[in-house]
């Protein structure tokens, strides 16, 4: 199903390793409430940071 701009979107996110456990990376996946489809993803560390980029990201889905 194709996104549409009404959608409402949920933010989650994963923990995972690149190449070794030192590497541990995190997947922030912006998802429609509507259908589950993944809109958009960003890999990086879990701080504030990354957290603002993925939400302003996010907002300008759901526009």
């Amino acid at each position: 199903m194709p996104h549409k701009g009404h959608d409402e979107v949920i933010l989650d996110e994963l923990w995972s390793f690149v190449w070794a456990k030192r590497n541990a990376v995190w997947i922030w996946i912006v998802l429609s409430r509507r259908n589950l489809q993944v809109l958009a993803f960003f890999v990086g560390r879990r701080d504030l940071q990354s957290a603002e980029m993925v939400e302003a990201g996010a907002s300008a889905l759901a526009r």
